[in-house]
């Protein structure tokens, strides 16, 4: 909020410079984010007298005229068409910065030298339009400062962080509370007092409140015969440091009072009003409203103003186009109110309208300050435009809330501060911010007034005591505490493994958001009774592109590929580990299993380069250096997989034992191109749970083998359908001296019949209790020959 110095002495007389005024207020919990000067150079303005004006020779709408300055007399080119000989007006020398941020030089215009320039009021910031120069009149000194004589003052304006449990601050009588309280002055308060004509308010309008939840009070007054102009230069002034547009007489008091004491309000051409008579409701289903800005409004269960016939205002947001001050109105009908904080924010928010006035109304007005602020503007409207204010005022309000009495102990004001404070400083600091407090025998008793809400309990108080009495004067100290041992939970300690192990594998980790589109689904094919299509919807979303929670990662994946395909990445290899969230028929929360997920996208086929793996390979290595972490189960990979968006031929079901673990493969070319993937994707998908519940089973250490392993090689023939993992499985189950089996060629060609396709292993065969015997080792790979020969029909090469 922009506070301006001149302002605030108004109601707080203090001597000190802006500057240490706003260090106190960010030591007292009120950071002054800048500290801004004001009015340009308005020292320099002159009262100055025309003497003598001719005609510029170059130029038929501009007159040269001379200008008597007090200490000579200087020529100055002006097209204004009210100056005359005689008149007195500003003169801004060269060198001179107005308020309006213009700078003014000696320059030539159009062949004739021009020393500074006649100001108009608009020149000077203190109207939006000026017809001609202000003409200061006979009265004026000639050679005196100008800058008093049209109202225009040097002034500070400070920005203040206000915190959003401090809606009483949002005022500069709130920031006058409290400078009164850290400099030790008295707080002076503006008049209310009010001028009533004898036409009592009860026989122009009337007033009824049928939501008293929403509106717990609701204050109006009236003033009749009312002119609409322009507001002051003092007021203009005040609003434009406050960064509020001046409009005019009417809406600008009800914004100045709203910025002086923080109860907004508002106006209504009482003329335009049917009744004329005010009723705050509810809204109706499918019910209209065109506001200020000229937008119309879908309403629904928003609190209005309503005259007799239809709604005039969006209640704390924004009044409407049907009943807004303009030039023509004469009776005014002012508002006062207090709304429900909650009411007032979920309409801002679910339309998108901001004002300042719902800006306080959603952090909550004093319920106690509607009739005061009332009374206040109608004050100055009466002053400022003519009017004469109707007898009385509606006052239609539920019973004030009681304040709390919070009780105080002393020991708690030591333990919490770490200094032992005299209880006669604490209630001095207390009454200082108009707390009401009364001494006990162990403390003290503090009951807050109105504005002060934020206050419910005796950390509260502590608070305000440390605040007053200043943060810096505090002692520091270091906490004391012995550091616990932090315990790793079995999850996290396989997290790391499974991330460094892709790491290694060259993949990079990212974090995607948990939303996701709904079409996405569509995209990757998911089928109807799928138990991803179970989404979780948001109630309030970042956009309607992200509108459920994830079930899968893989489009998560997908859209980050894309993203770096086309700022020109290449050879992308990426992983995640993260919550996907199944809704669980009748239960509130959803079930939340952890899932890994990666994606590698290899690099396009450069001319004369044979890439060595194939990508599925390059994938399923990823995948085994994860299932490394798990020596003692042997992973199975089944080609026949129903993962709709994988490509059939490349793609695999993962087994460990008779558990489905996860699955891998290519991504459909169809797939890709629905999330802009240009180039081939892999992607693998991987239970935690599942290798989580691996990882809880005991192992047993086995003691290296002292002797050492025989090596034998076999190339065998067998049908295109028989899986490797099959081969392998059953070399490996014939005896225990089988220690390893590895695969180390898979040939198609001319030598092998259609339909079938060569197979080449190593195996590796060690006895526990002693070195190998060339008759046992060829025995025992006879076995395995005719086991594949048997169980499989495989021909030896």
């Amino acid at each position: 909020m922009n506070i301006s110095i001149e302002w605030l002495l108004e109601f707080v007389p203090v001597d000190n410079s802006p500057q240490e005024i706003a260090h106190r207020l960010t030591m007292a919990g009120f950071e002054v984010e800048t500290v801004e000067e004001t009015g340009g150079d308005i020292d320099r303005l002159l009262a100055v007298e025309v003497k003598k004006i001719k005609p510029h020779p170059n130029a038929d709408k501009l007159k040269i005229c001379e200008v008597n300055t007090g200490e000579g007399t200087v020529e100055v080119i002006c097209g204004a068409p009210n100056v005359a000989e005689g008149m007195r007006a500003v003169w801004a020398p060269p060198g001179t910065m107005l308020p309006s941020g213009q700078a003014i030089e000696e320059t030539v215009i159009r062949g004739a030298r021009s020393m500074g320039m006649l100001c108009s009021l608009q020149e000077l910031g203190l109207e939006e339009k000026s017809a001609g120069i202000h003409e200061l009149g006979p009265q004026a000194d000639v050679g005196a400062h100008a800058a008093p004589l049209v109202g225009l003052n040097m002034d500070t304006v400070l920005e203040v962080a206000v915190l959003p449990n401090r809606p009483d601050a949002l005022s500069v009588i709130g920031i006058a509370r409290e400078v009164a309280a850290l400099f030790d002055k008295e707080l002076k308060l503006p008049p209310v007092d009010c001028p009533e004509q004898d036409k009592p308010i009860e026989e122009i309008a009337s007033l009824e409140i049928i939501d008293t939840t929403g509106c717990p009070r609701y204050v109006a007054r009236v003033i009749e015969d009312i002119k609409i102009g322009h507001s002051p230069a003092w007021m203009q002034r005040r609003l434009e440091a406050s960064g509020v547009r001046a409009i005019n007489n009417i809406v600008d008091v009800t914004n100045y009072v709203m910025l002086e004491m923080g109860q907004p309000l508002h106006a209504f051409d009482m003329d335009r009003l049917s009744g004329p008579g005010i009723v705050v409701r509810r809204s109706k289903a499918g019910e209209r409203f065109i506001t200020l800005d000229n937008v119309e409004r879908m309403l629904e269960d928003d609190l209005l103003i309503c005259d007799i016939e239809k709604p005039v205002a969006l209640a704390g947001v924004m009044g409407g186009l049907n009943s807004e001050v303009t030039r023509s109105t004469t009776n005014v009908l002012l508002e006062s109110a207090c709304f429900n904080p909650s009411s007032i924010r979920r309409t801002s928010k679910r339309l998108g309208l901001a004002s300042e006035a719902s800006y306080r109304f959603e952090r909550g007005v004093d319920p106690c300050l509607q009739l005061k602020a009332a009374d206040r503007a109608t004050a100055l409207m009466a002053e400022l435009a003519g009017g004469n204010v109707a007898k009385g005022a509606f006052d239609d309000s539920a019973p004030a809330p009681q304040p709390p009495e919070i009780t105080v102990r002393d020991d708690r004001v030591e333990l919490y501060l770490g200094i032992s404070l005299p209880r006669k400083e604490c209630k001095k600091l207390l009454e200082s911010i108009e707390l009401e407090v009364k001494e006990t025998n162990k403390g003290f008793t503090v009951s807050p007034p109105s504005w002060r809400g934020d206050m419910n309990e005796e950390a509260d108080v502590i608070e305000e005591v440390a605040r007053l009495y200043g943060y810096d004067r505090l002692p520091v100290t270091l906490p004391e505490g012995r550091p616990e041992p932090v315990i790793a939970q079995p999850e996290d300690r396989l997290e790391s493994r499974i991330k460094n192990a892709l790491v290694g594998a060259g993949y990079h980790e990212i974090i995607t958001l948990s939303f996701m589109n709904p079409d996405h689904l569509d995209r990757l094919l998911i089928g109807a009774d799928d138990p991803r299509r179970r989404t979780v919807s948001l109630m309030n979303p970042l956009s309607s592109e992200e509108g459920v929670m994830r079930t899968t990662l893989i489009a998560g994946m997908l859209e980050t590929a894309a993203y770096n395909l086309k700022r020109f990445q290449e050879d992308i290899k990426l992983f995640e580990i993260g919550h996907v969230f199944l809704e669980r028929e009748g239960e509130l929360l959803p079930h939340e299993p952890t899932a890994i997920a990666g994606i590698m996208v290899p690099p396009r086929k450069k001319r004369f380069h044979r890439p060595e793996v194939h990508p599925f390979y390059q994938l399923k290595g990823a995948v085994e250096e994860v299932l490394g972490e798990f020596k003692e189960y042997q992973a199975r990979f089944d080609p026949t997989i129903k993962e709709p968006y994988l490509l059939p031929g490349e793609c695999s079901s993962i087994y460990v034992e008779r558990d489905l673990i996860g699955v891998l493969g290519r991504v459909r070319p169809s797939v890709c191109e629905s999330f802009d993937v240009e180039e081939p994707a892999f992607v693998f998908e991987l239970d935690f749970g599942a290798l989580l519940k691996l990882s809880s089973r005991i192992s047993y250490f086995e003691p290296l083998a002292v002797h050492p392993p025989a090596f034998r090689d076999i190339a065998v023939v067998v049908k295109n359908e028989i899986a490797v993992e099959e081969l392998k499985a059953a070399i490996t189950k014939i005896k225990k001296e089988v220690r390893e089996v590895r695969v180390f060629d898979v040939y198609r060609g001319k030598q092998v019949p259609d339909g079938h396709k060569s197979v080449a292993f190593s195996v590796v065969y060690q006895w526990p209790d002693r070195s190998p015997v060339d008759e046992e080792v060829n025995k025992l790979h006879t076995e395995v020959i005719q086991k594949l020969e048997k169980q499989f029909g495989a021909r030896i090469r």
